[in-house]
């Protein structure tokens, strides 16, 4: 395999396509609570989160290398399954993937480090076979919402402003949509998950219970979003998108409320995430003016 069809296969265990949008909003809001202008330490922090969760990723690729051949979807989105990438090829480049947000971590400071060290931790455990916290119902969404949550924001406001605190509310938001996309994940996944002989949340819920659930949490998600605005925790402007994303959202909910559709649910995640990038992006450039 040449070099380059190497790198190319390096990239596509990461799921970058999956993973930049949402370290990109998570650093932003962190780099916002900080109130921070724009530096080195918000670059460095953004590069840091995303080798982080591309690490997460590349360890779930490689464990699941197995029980994705059984689906062809998954299949082609897993290089080690496809064996375009060698399993040690690829735990090396995990590996390092590792060590280079650990640098980038160590050049913005201690409290980050330690931030980014449980996204890392958390990354391994979560996919591990010896381990796999993915497959134990309950601490599968809450490794979930701290690993691609609640770390990645802790570090980008630590790497910011070491002394800061981070906004609990935002935590506690960012932390329920994290949740809300594994639940969402597993409904999706529950017959690949049953076949790997997985035991998550989902099934312990149900198919039905866990729509249900799907349903409640971006209401508990706007509620906490309106609380801010009324608080003025958040900037009076955001009341816009906020209320574009909740016009969407409440018809995505009327759609699904007698047949879940995954397209739909896709569909609608894509178009939120983009509101909350182009959101959380604004927000900060006002803070600079």
């Amino acid at each position: 395999m040449t070099a380059w069809r190497t790198l190319v296969a390096v990239l596509h265990l990461t799921r970058y396509q999956q993973n930049w949008l949402f370290a990109l909003v998570l650093t932003v809001l962190g780099v916002v609570t900080a109130g921070a202008p724009p530096g080195a330490a918000a670059v460095l922090v953004l590069a840091a989160n995303w080798c982080a969760i591309a690490f997460a990723f590349m360890v779930n690729n490689i464990a699941d290398a197995q029980d994705d051949c059984g689906t062809a979807e998954k299949c082609c989105a897993n290089p080690v399954s496809l064996q375009t990438l060698s399993p040690t090829a690829a735990g090396c480049a995990a590996g390092m993937m590792a060590a280079i947000s650990l640098g980038l971590y160590a050049m913005v400071g201690a409290r980050a480090t330690l931030a980014g060290l449980g996204c890392i931790l958390l990354g391994v455990v979560y996919s591990w076979r010896r381990v796999r916290v993915k497959s134990i119902a309950v601490l599968d969404v809450v490794s979930h919402a701290l690993m691609l949550g609640v770390l990645p924001y802790w570090a980008a406001v630590w790497a910011c402003a070491p002394q800061a605190r981070p906004a609990g509310w935002l935590a506690l938001l960012i932390g329920i949509t994290s949740a809300y996309g594994q639940l969402y994940n597993q409904v999706r996944d529950i017959d690949d998950d049953r076949r790997a002989g997985l035991r998550t949340s989902a099934m312990l819920l149900g198919v039905q219970n866990t729509w249900r659930l799907l349903m409640l949490l971006p209401c508990v998600i706007a509620a906490g979003v309106s609380y801010a605005l009324a608080t003025g925790l958040a900037p009076a402007w955001l009341r816009v998108p906020a209320s574009s994303a909740g016009v969407i959202a409440m018809v995505y909910l009327w759609r699904q409320r007698q047949q879940p559709s995954r397209v739909l649910a896709d569909r609608f995640h894509v178009i939120i995430l983009v509101l909350a990038a182009a959101s959380a992006l604004g927000w900060w450039l006002t803070t600079l003016v």
